[in-house]
């Protein structure tokens, strides 16, 4: 019943988040076949056309799947915030826990029902992106199909952090809006902190830690893929941290 009521509450959001996802990755895909065609222009030509790596078509892929790597980072912290806002915390505010609370049900039903739902329907609309685009780089050349799974599941993972952490403050907090702004204080202060140490007190231990985990976006370099995996394993390790965090909450939490 709990996860027909998470699925009713959000298909609508799913649907308009998965629709603009989808128009952007089309939009990406079209952007590939101008590339052929400039190209062609330009061998045409007999003039050179200056590209890191050798194999046009595999250069494209990369190209493309970079310019919507830009889009998904976008849609990433988009989705993660807002889908983590509108979680089981915000039924504090609703007024709907204390009947959720006093059901003959275990509270991290309640916890592992809403996070893998809205982890399920994230994984839906990252992949509009893959699915818009992917056809159009098919029909370019179909000798390059690794990196789109690998980017997905890069921005599925950090998505899955965003997602997580504004998930446990909207528990904590139990309101939407004050666990929205809570997790953006955290995201904020994990960005800003490190520089503003090494600027003014030239710790730098911070900032290469922070750039250490960022390096999961470098997903290609010249034409090759070789995604981070232990950066990755990491983060996906504090995308679980969190929700168990929600469920300790939620388990001593009065009604």
């Amino acid at each position: 019943m709990y996860l027909w009521k998470c699925w009713r509450d959000s298909r609508n959001r799913l649907a308009l988040y998965s629709l603009a996802c989808l128009a952007v990755g089309i939009a990406g895909g079209i952007g590939a076949l101008a590339w052929t065609r400039e190209m062609a222009y330009w061998e045409a030509l007999h003039l050179k056309w200056y590209r890191p790596d050798p194999d046009p078509f595999r250069w494209i892929w990369l190209v493309t799947l970079g310019d919507i790597q830009d889009y998904m980072n976008i849609a990433v912290v988009w989705a993660g915030m807002t889908l983590g806002a509108t979680s089981v915390g915000r039924e504090y505010s609703s007024g709907a826990m204390a009947f959720l609370l006093t059901r003959p049900t275990q509270r991290r039903r309640f916890v592992w029902t809403d996070w893998g739902l809205g982890m399920a329907e994230i994984f839906v609309m990252l992949s509009m992106f893959i699915l818009g685009a992917v056809p159009f780089l098919i029909y370019v050349s179909k000798s390059f199909r690794s990196s789109p799974g690998v980017l997905l599941l890069i921005m599925v993972v950090v998505a899955a952090v965003l997602y997580s952490l504004t998930h446990f403050t909207t528990i904590a907090t139990g309101s939407s809006m004050k666990g929205l702004s809570l997790s953006a204080a955290v995201v904020l202060f994990y960005i800003l902190f490190p520089t503003a140490m090494n600027e003014w007190w030239h710790v730098d231990s911070l900032l290469k830690a922070q750039q250490w985990t960022f390096q999961v976006f470098d997903w290609a370099y010249g034409g090759e893929v070789h995604p981070h995996w232990g950066i990755m394993a990491l983060w996906a390790a504090v995308a679980i941290i969190f929700p168990t965090l929600s469920q300790l909450w939620l388990e001593r939490r009065e009604v």
